[in-house]
C-alpha cells in the first residue's frame, strides 16, 4: 500500500441497522482509534449509534456502491452473525481488507484447510472485544504495508473457497442433469 502520509484510513462500515451487526462495539472502537491520535475518516450507510463523525450515505445504487468502496482501505464487518459476508467479498473485490469477527471467517475463509482463526487474517474472535478491533485498526494505520499483506491472506482464502464451491455445484448441477 502507499503510505498514508497526511491523509487518514478511510474505513468503511455498511449494514443494516441492526443489533446483530454490532454496529455499537464497532463505532466505539473507530472512536478509540481516533482518540489516541489514530487518523482515520469513516464512511457509513448509517447513522453512527454514537457521538463519532461520519460520512454518512443512505441507500445508493450498486454504482455508486462501487465508487464508494473504492475509497475506502479497510473494512469493518465484526457481526455477531452472519450467513456469508457478501459485503467484505465486495470490499476485497475492491482492494479493502477487511477486520472480521469469527462467524464472518468461518464462513468466508475456513474451506481449503489453509485458514487459521487469528489477527494475522484480520480475525476478531469475541465480536464485543472493543480494544481488540481498536487495535486491530490501529495496527494497520500504523503498518500500511499490513493492508496489502491482509488483503492478499483473505483473497487467497476466498479464491479457494470459490474454487472448492464451482467444484461442489457443478457435481450438484451434474446429478441434477442426469
Amino acid at each position: 500500500s502507499p503510505p498514508l502520509g497526511d491523509r487518514p484510513l478511510t474505513v468503511g462500515m455498511f449494514y443494516p441497522a441492526h443489533h446483530r451487526k454490532n454496529l455499537f462495539a464497532q463505532c466505539l472502537a473507530v472512536r478509540i482509534a481516533l482518540t489516541h491520535g489514530y487518523r482515520l475518516k469513516l464512511i457509513t450507510n448509517f447513522r453512527p449509534p454514537i457521538d463519532l463523525a461520519a460520512d454518512v450515505r443512505s441507500w445508493m445504487p450498486r454504482g455508486v456502491y462501487e465508487q464508494v468502496l473504492h475509497q475506502i482501505r479497510l473494512n469493518l464487518h465484526v457481526t455477531v452473525t452472519e450467513s456469508f459476508g457478501y459485503q467484505v467479498v465486495d470490499a476485497l473485490l475492491h482492494g479493502a481488507p477487511s477486520i472480521v469477527s469469527g462467524c464472518v471467517a468461518e464462513n468466508l475463509f475456513s474451506l481449503g484447510g489453509n485458514y487459521t482463526p487469528d489477527r494475522n487474517f484480520g480475525v476478531i474472535r469475541d465480536f464485543e472485544d472493543v480494544p481488540g478491533i481498536a487495535t486491530a485498526i490501529a495496527e494497520l494505520v500504523m503498518y500500511p504495508d499490513g493492508l496489502t499483506a491482509l488483503w492478499y491472506r483473505q483473497t487467497k482464502a476466498l479464491t479457494v473457497l470459490a474454487v472448492d464451491h464451482r467444484d461442489r455445484l457443478q457435481i450438484l448441477l451434474s446429478t441434477l442433469v442426469d
